[in-house]
C-alpha cells in the first residue's frame, strides 16, 4: 500500500513537473510573441510617422510649386500687359512717322512746285 501510495505520489509529481515545465514554456512563447508583436507595432509606428513625414513634406512642396507657378503666371500677366502697352506706344509711333513722312513728302511737292 505504501508502494503504491509512494507511486502514485511520484506519477502526480511528474505529472505536475510536467505542466509546470509546459506552463512555462507556454510563459517563455507568450513573452517571445509578446517582444516580437512589441518590435512589430515599433517598427510599424516608425514607419507611419516617416510616411506621415514624407506627406506633410510633398504637402509644403506642393504649396510651394502653387506658390511658384502664381508667381509666374503674375509675371507673365505684367509681361503680357507690357508687350500690349509697347505694341500700342510701337503703333503710336508709326503712325506719327507716316504722318511726318507724308508732311514731309506734301512740303517736297510744294517746293518743287514752287521751283
Amino acid at each position: 500500500v505504501v508502494r503504491d501510495l509512494r507511486s502514485t505520489i511520484d506519477h502526480h509529481i511528474l505529472t505536475i513537473t510536467d505542466r509546470d515545465n509546459q506552463l512555462k514554456q507556454a510563459r517563455a512563447a507568450l513573452n517571445h510573441a509578446q517582444q516580437s508583436e512589441q518590435a512589430a507595432l515599433a517598427k510599424w509606428e516608425q514607419e507611419r510617422k516617416g510616411f506621415e513625414h514624407t506627406i506633410i513634406t510633398l504637402q509644403q512642396n506642393i504649396a510651394e510649386l502653387l506658390a511658384q507657378r502664381q508667381a509666374a503666371a503674375d509675371e507673365i500677366d505684367k509681361l503680357r500687359d507690357a508687350l500690349s502697352a509697347a505694341q500700342s506706344a510701337l503703333a503710336i509711333l508709326q503712325k506719327q512717322r507716316e504722318k511726318e513722312v507724308a508732311d514731309h513728302a506734301a512740303k517736297v511737292k510744294d517746293l518743287q512746285l514752287v521751283i
